[in-house]
């Protein structure tokens, strides 16, 4: 038995005290924050004003808006929805962040309600600065606009994809179409109509914006727009676009539109076309081959019911012959004959380079040399040597000889 002293017993005493509150102390600390994983609603940040939580949540807002530019305040007007940022400053400092009403008021605490709903920004901005000089003598007051409202506009006609959708007064008339599934074959873009709700309508030629780009032909919506495609009617000359593109289908044409007219306006044109290789087929007349772009793309003159047919671009030369690996190959510009059978693993012994050559398929002529150049589609071919060849036939011939032995021995046992 081991014989402790006073002393002794005292130290041994202290240790073990402290190891017994350490381990209470531990218990009471949440399992997440031993394991270092506190979350935010346990580790609370200082209280925060009824200002500053509104404040915050405005600047989300804003974040979550996309802009072509800065908004004008002499052409904007304001409507149910759009949050202002109301700052009086001075001998007093105060900030709000107001809404305007369902009913287009903007109540604006310690100044008053101002009716603002389809009033200018400008306007606005200065019935805020004169009510609040009437409120306070020596301070300024104005007005900034937060955030962007929402509102609803209803695209109907010749979309794939009618209905109402939710916009901004920032949103322009082909960003609702784009929403409605875009236009229908039937449909007739350069008449496009838009009733506002004070029952003005507005004709707009969708046709110049996507061929020339002017925004003026393209304009903005407005809370409650009715925008109606219409179709073209039986009257009205069409043509019909063949081949592999998103714009195949009938397609209205004005009196003496062009070719390149027509295709930029119907956006039939994209990288995935074969620029030279457009043509267009007329019932009664030969066809027609043409380039784009290029002077006789521009002078051509459409008829009714010519059939335009586009071609996808052919991005690969196929090589064949006497190569280690024949078959499809990615196009690269400028390469020559000998970069693709490099690509296809090189020559074989019986290759034959002073014989090398490609088909054209664009032109249908056959070129020579190991200088000639590919186009996308074409074909590349490296015949065997003369020298090959004939050894080639002496095999087969010998190999047909031996069959054709073979079978008189046979008779001749018999």
């Amino acid at each position: 038995m081991i014989n402790l002293g006073k002393k002794n017993l005292v130290w041994l005493t202290i240790p073990v005290t402290l190891l017994f509150l350490g381990t209470a102390v531990f218990a009471q600390i949440p399992r997440q924050q031993q394991q270092g994983k506190l979350t935010s609603q346990q580790v609370k940040s200082p209280a925060q004003t009824k200002e500053e939580i509104a404040f915050e949540e405005v600047q989300l807002k804003l974040m979550e808006q996309a802009f072509e530019k800065a908004v004008n305040p002499e052409t904007y007007i304001v409507g149910p929805g759009d949050i202002f940022s109301i700052v009086i400053w001075g001998d007093i400092q105060k900030g709000f962040q107001i809404p305007v009403t369902a009913e287009g008021k903007l109540i604006i605490p310690t100044i008053g309600s101002l009716q603002v709903a389809d009033k200018t920004l400008a306007d606005v901005k200065k019935m805020v600065l004169k009510a609040g000089a009437k409120k306070y003598l020596k301070a300024n007051v104005s007005a900034y606009l937060m955030v962007i409202r929402k509102i609803r506009v209803h695209v109907v006609g010749e979309v794939t994809q009618p209905g109402t959708y939710v916009a901004t007064p920032l949103d322009r008339m082909t960003d609702l179409i784009a929403r409605a599934g875009e236009l229908t074959d039937l449909a007739l873009p350069s008449a496009i109509e838009i009733t506002h709700t004070n029952g003005k309508t507005d004709t707009v030629d969708y046709d110049r914006f996507r061929e020339f780009g002017e925004l003026k032909y393209n304009p903005h919506v407005n809370g409650g727009d009715i925008i109606y495609i219409p179709a073209f009617n039986k009257e009205t000359p069409i043509i019909i676009v063949k081949g592999l593109t998103n714009s195949t289908g009938t397609r209205p044409v004005f009196a003496g539109e062009t070719l390149a007219s027509f295709l930029i306006r119907n956006n039939v044109l994209d990288k995935s076309i074969d620029m030279n290789h457009i043509r267009v087929i007329r019932k009664k007349g030969p066809d027609y081959l043409f380039r784009f772009p290029s002077q006789q793309c521009n002078q051509f003159k459409l008829l009714n019911n010519d059939i335009i047919k586009i071609e996808r671009l052919r991005n690969t030369v196929y090589v064949k012959g006497a190569v280690q690996k024949p078959g499809k190959y990615r196009y690269s510009p400028g390469f020559t004959v000998l970069d693709y059978v490099g690509m296809a693993g090189g020559m074989e012994k019986s290759g034959s380079l002073g014989s090398i050559k490609v088909y054209h398929i664009a032109t249908g002529k056959t070129e020579k040399g190991v200088d000639a150049i590919p186009q996308p589609g074409d074909v590349v071919e490296l015949p065997e040597t003369l020298r090959e060849r004939i050894i080639s036939y002496f095999q087969i011939a010998s190999q047909v000889a031996s069959v054709i032995i073979a079978i008189a021995a046979v008779r001749t046992i018999k």
